[in-house]
C-alpha cells in the first residue's frame, strides 16, 4: 500500500506540474494567507493518513515496531518534494516516475532500518 501511494503521489505531481509550482510560489509569501492555511490543512491531513498507514504496516510486521511514524511520513513527503525540485531544476533530464521507481526501494530500506 505504501508503495502504491508513493507512486500515485509522484504520478499526480508529474501529471500536474502546475500544482507544486503554485504551492511553492504561494508559500513564499510572509503572511499566513488563506491559501497557506488550506495547504497546511491538506498536507497535515495527508501526513496523518500516512502515519496511520505506517502504523498499520508496523502492526502487520511489514515494518519494524521501532519505526517513527512521524519521521517516516516526513521522509515520504520530502522524497516526493525532492523529486519535484529535481524535475524543476533539470526539465527533460529527469523522468520523475522513473526516478521514483529507482528511489522507492531505497526509501523502503530506510524504513526497515539496519538488519542484523
Amino acid at each position: 500500500m505504501i508503495e502504491r501511494l508513493f507512486h500515485a503521489h509522484v504520478d499526480f505531481v508529474a501529471s500536474h506540474p502546475g500544482v507544486p509550482r503554485i504551492l511553492f510560489h504561494e508559500l513564499q509569501r510572509p503572511a499566513d494567507s488563506p491559501f497557506r492555511k488550506v495547504a497546511r490543512l491538506i498536507v497535515g491531513t495527508y501526513r496523518r493518513r500516512l502515519c496511520a498507514l505506517f502504523a498499520q504496516a508496523k502492526q502487520a510486521k511489514q515494518l519494524p515496531a521501532s519505526l517513527d511514524e512521524q519521521a517516516a511520513a516526513a521522509l515520504f513527503i520530502g522524497t516526493v518534494q525532492g523529486l519535484v525540485v529535481q524535475g524543476s531544476l533539470f526539465p527533460g533530464e529527469t523522468d520523475m516516475r522513473e526516478a521514483a521507481r529507482r528511489i522507492f526501494p531505497l526509501l523502503l530500506d530506510g524504513y526497515r532500518g539496519a538488519r542484523p
